[in-house]
């Protein structure tokens, strides 16, 4: 018996045609013939899987139009090479060493867009092969973006790769269709490339052992001989698994040099175009606007509508003014560590590079190109609004990375070979546009700690030792503190602190811990007049917009409780994901009526207020008596389940003030429940 079923099993992987089996060839061969019939695959599928990465490739994977990229007969246009072959190690090598050497960019497939459902997906499914084909139109969008920006790809496998696995796997060892026929025809709706480079293994050395029961001989000749057929349909080079890459490189350049720009060389227009974007705000908006590709369009909609609101920001005078620091150097890690640790003491804001309204674009530029410098300086204009906006209320700022920081990597990789210009140049003259920083802390690693520490980028061995000597020539042009290294965690906080104290303190307001803003802070938790007080003596204009609206659109007068009124439930904690979804089903279950804080007629402006500040703490209490009378409204008719409230946000000011100190005994009068507020929950 046991014979027998053997048998059968293996007759089935010769007959292609055969029931089931041949409905899987035709369905999965029609998946191969354009976007439409994948489209229409998952559109018409039930599984939710399948609707969750359809929903995925069309939000997140085709986020734009297409850019437009120069026509095949062009010969500016850049290379598309594709990588293929029967060993996968070797594809990924040599494809990004090939990428190297043509300055290019390395793309797989499957997309990074659709990456993390591949894991759920079973083996052998025809949703798993729909799955990998639609990531080809993911990946052929990527390839025409960064074609767009003027740089060559190579793409580890694309659509011949995909549909030579499914035609062996389906076919096992009948014999495969002519390569004449209309099945290997390229989909008109996806990029073909330049050119194919197939990596050939030899059967006497494949790792049989590592491909399990898969009869490795047959499926590699039975490969590679496919390739060798579709040699007279599309430019496919077979190469040896162990090729070198400089002789692939030679192949693009005999191959494609007369037909594509694969030699990318700096030209002094690009040299000078990349350090006028640095002279200011003016120079980097025009290139933006007269840039045709629609990802520039996007950028610069986004920078005029999410980051550089036109609001004029009140400075508070320079001696009461708090210090703008800036955190730089080689040591990344060290940076982020000293930045957040320095803000702690200082109760200050830490901020990144690039702005947060601008970062959703960060991994979708193409590195090395124009357009991603362009980015990161445009990016400047949006963090100075962002650290005028705390300084205007009163909070110190440390920022890591800022305008120097872009300067010398630029200026880096523009005079590679050559003398950086003279510390009086223009090319150093700050943008007026941008605010200044008080200090610029630079923290440099010495080379003999390169060499023990692996995740320390060295391809650039004299990088580290120009940038300091530029940051210590320029010393006598900017207020720079140059900070030596000796291991992540040896720079202390301290150590810094005592340079912004030494440097600053006559100069600047600088508080390790703030004790009249605390009480400032807590002052506004006792009662609706505390908080009304600090908004009507406040001259920020966004202070003003807040009480107005909170008097035009947030009082009213509900009618008494009644003594036997709905409860009045509050659901708090430290984890807002399972607030949220407790929150939802109790009120669905008790049919309640479920709120958020803050309330509906103040909620437009929270995004507009800085973090951190005394302005949003003060912001979110008031809402507390907006939400308090809505809640009032709506208790005798409904039980009114709300996310948050009171001592919520007590809890979270008290823990922000006393970031290392011990909290005020629950005995204190801080906790005493405000005059004019809602009565407690009934139950929390």
């Amino acid at each position: 018996t046991t014979y027998c079923s053997v048998g059968i099993v293996y007759i089935y992987s010769l007959v292609p045609n055969n029931g089931v089996y041949g409905q899987d060839l035709s369905e999965n061969l029609q998946l191969f013939s354009g976007l439409d019939a994948v489209l229409n695959y998952f559109r018409n599928s039930s599984n939710p899987l399948a609707q969750k990465i359809l929903h995925t490739f069309e939000s997140d994977c085709i986020y734009m139009t297409p850019p437009p990229i120069p026509d095949t007969t062009d010969a500016r246009r850049k290379a598309f090479i594709v990588i293929e072959g029967n060993h996968r190690p070797s594809r990924d090598a040599l494809g990004m060493k090939l990428t190297k050497m043509l300055e290019g960019r390395y793309l797989n497939n499957p997309a990074p867009c659709l990456i993390r459902y591949l894991q759920e997906l079973l083996p052998n499914s025809v949703l798993r092969r729909a799955y990998y084909v639609l990531s080809l139109y993911a990946s052929d969008f990527n390839t025409r973006v960064q074609l767009s920006t003027g740089r060559s790809v190579v793409l580890n496998g694309c659509w011949l790769d995909q549909l030579t696995f499914s035609l062996l796997k389906t076919y096992g060892q009948t014999p495969l269709p002519s390569v004449s026929s209309q099945m290997f025809s390229w989909p008109t709706d996806l990029l073909q490339p330049d050119l194919i480079f197939f990596l050939s293994m030899p059967d006497n050395t494949q790792n049989r052992a590592s491909l399990g029961w898969r009869r490795p001989q047959t499926w590699q000749n039975r490969s590679m001989e496919l390739y060798r057929q579709l040699e007279r349909r599309y430019p496919i080079d077979i190469q040896h698994h162990k090729v070198r890459p400089d002789v692939l490189y030679n192949q693009v350049i005999k191959k494609l040099g007369p037909i594509r720009d694969v030699i990318r060389e700096k030209t002094m227009e690009d040299t000078q175009e990349a350090m006028f974007l640095f002279s200011g705000f003016q120079r980097v908006f025009e290139y933006f606007k007269n840039n045709s590709n629609p990802l520039a369009k996007r950028i610069i909609e986004t920078f005029e509508k999410d980051c550089y609101p036109n609001k004029t920001l009140h400075m508070p005078m320079e001696k009461t003014r708090r210090p703008f620091i800036v955190i730089e150097g080689n040591g990344h890690t060290s940076r982020d560590l000293v930045g957040k640790n320095l803000a702690r003491k200082m109760n200050a804001r830490y901020m990144l590079h690039p702005a947060s309204c601008m970062v959703q674009y960060l991994d979708v530029i193409p590195k090395g190109t124009l357009l991603r410098r362009a980015y990161y300086v445009l990016s400047l204009y949006a963090m100075s609004f962002n650290v005028k906006a705390h300084l205007s209320t009163n909070r110190t700022v440390i920022l890591n990375g800022y305008w120097l920081d872009q300067l010398t990597f630029s200026l880096i990789q523009t005079y590679s070979n050559t003398q950086f210009p003279a510390a009086s140049s223009d090319v150093y003259s700050f943008p007026e546009e941008l605010l200044p920083p008080d200090l610029i802390i630079y923290l440099h690693l010495d080379d003999d700690l390169r060499s023990i520490r692996p995740n320390v980028n060295t391809s650039s061995p004299n990088w580290y030792t120009r940038a300091l000597n530029l940051y210590e020539s320029l010393k006598t042009r900017y207020p720079i503190v140059i900070e030596k290294l000796y291991g992540d965690d040896r720079v202390t906080t301290e150590v810094v602190f005592k340079h912004i104290k030494d440097k600053l303190s006559s100069t600047r307001s600088i508080f390790v811990q703030d004790y009249e803003e605390v009480s400032q802070v807590l002052k506004l938790f006792t009662s609706l007049e505390d908080v009304l007080s600090y908004f009507r003596t406040n001259t920020n204009p966004l202070a003003r917009e807040i009480l107005s609206t909170f008097e035009q659109h947030c009082i009213s007068k509900p009618d008494p409780l009644p003594e036997s009124r709905k409860p009045f439930i509050i659901i708090e904690g430290n984890n807002k994901t399972s607030r949220d979804i407790i929150s939802t089903r109790l009120s669905r279950e008790i049919d309640a009526l479920y709120m958020k804080h803050p309330a509906p007629c103040l909620r437009p402006l929270t995004d507009s207020l800085p973090r951190g500040s005394v302005l949003r703490r003060a912001f979110y209490i008031l809402s507390l008596y907006a939400t308090a009378l809505e809640v009032q409204q709506n208790l005798a008719n409904s039980p009114v389940l709300l996310n948050g409230y009171w001592l919520d946000q007590l809890t979270f000011a008290l823990i922000q003030s006393f970031p290392y100190g011990r909290l005020p005994a629950v005995t204190s009068s801080v906790f005493s429940w405000p005059v004019g507020l809602l009565a407690r929950g009934d139950e929390w």
